[in-house]
């Protein structure tokens, strides 16, 4: 079992993500598909900002692989 960690900020001054394991960040072809699906909702999270900055970090336990 892998635990994989997303941490998501949204501020006036910063809007981006990281995303990674074990202290190491995702390796570049999972990193291009993370951009392509999360950078589209991620901003569309900071038009919205209404109340100051947001940071939400997730952690993901990835149970099998399947390829």
């Amino acid at each position: 079992m892998a635990k994989l960690g997303l941490r998501v900020t949204l501020d006036s001054d910063q809007v981006g993500y990281l995303a990674g394991s074990n202290g190491e960040p995702l390796l570049p072809q999972y990193m291009k598909e993370l951009d392509s699906a999360l950078v589209p909702v991620i901003h569309g999270g900071a038009c919205q900002l209404s109340e100051g900055p947001v940071v939400m970090e997730l952690i993901f336990y990835i149970l099998e692989n399947l390829s």
